[in-house]
């Protein structure tokens, strides 16, 4: 009996000590496994359960708009405070477009994205709009929600003075946050030079904590979650503007 009892003691200590033996080996290489891990595409990481998230219903951009992304994340935010107008009805009929290119006398000209959408959004040709064209569609065709604006402003301020109110907000970035290319350039009806920035991108700000931002993007229809640094590199370089959404008072 007594050597039963002895062997049973000695059998649990030894699974005490090869627990407290495994368990840092278990840990360090699950840390370790996050900490060396690198994303296939650049710095972006598909998203898992994240709290303190803005409840915005994603959409995809695809197929019926592929270079539509900022109509398709205009109607995210606005189907979030109530206005049911769809996809095709916001980039049918809500969004200025002009798909006016031409050559004369060896120059190219082309409509001006600060003013209207340049080309088809139903396309796979159509290259985009900016901040201000957004805005003035909503505010010219909704009747639930006013739409503004804001320019210029760090995405700290955007984070604090939006996100963290509940409010989802437009950001102009590029498409998986891939590195800011000049594309074609041409001369606006004012005259001007402008250059387009290959893979322009529009995603909706939904969320972030110390290390990354969420987003709902067009791209995938998801909710996806790049690197903060990133997501803040971008934005500056497509001229920090955003589109903040409300209801009518």
């Amino acid at each position: 009996m007594r050597n039963r009892r002895y062997a049973v003691a000695s059998a649990v200590v030894c699974v005490i000590i090869a627990v407290f033996l495994v368990l840092p080996l278990v840990r360090c290489c699950i840390r370790n496994d996050k900490e060396d891990f690198t994303p296939e595409n650049g710095d972006v990481v598909e998203s898992g359960m994240q709290e303190e998230l803005i409840d915005v219903e994603p959409l995809c951009q695809y197929p019926l708009l592929p270079t539509g992304c900022e109509s398709v994340s205009a109607v995210m935010v606005l189907n979030f405070y109530g206005d049911s107008v769809d996809m095709e009805t916001f980039a049918k009929h809500w969004l200025p477009k002009n798909s006016d290119f031409y050559t004369y006398e060896g120059e190219d000209f082309g409509p001006d994205p600060e003013k209207t959408f340049a080309g088809d959004p139903f396309t796979a040709y159509g290259y985009g709009c900016y901040a201000p064209v957004i805005a003035q569609s909503i505010n010219n065709n909704s009747s639930n929600c006013n739409a503004y604006t804001v320019i210029g402003k760090d995405l700290s301020f955007v984070l604090s003075e939006y996100i963290d109110k509940g409010m989802p907000v437009l950001v102009w970035a590029t498409m998986d946050m891939t590195p800011v290319k000049k594309g074609q350039s041409w001369t606006t009806p004012e005259g001007e030079e402008f250059i387009w920035t290959s893979g322009e991108h529009c995603l909706v700000l939904v969320g972030y904590d110390e290390k990354y931002c969420y987003f709902n993007d067009p791209l995938s229809g998801e909710l996806t979650k790049y690197k903060r640094t990133l997501s803040e590199k971008r934005y500056n370089e497509m001229g920090k503007q955003a589109v903040v959404i409300t209801h009518k008072k």
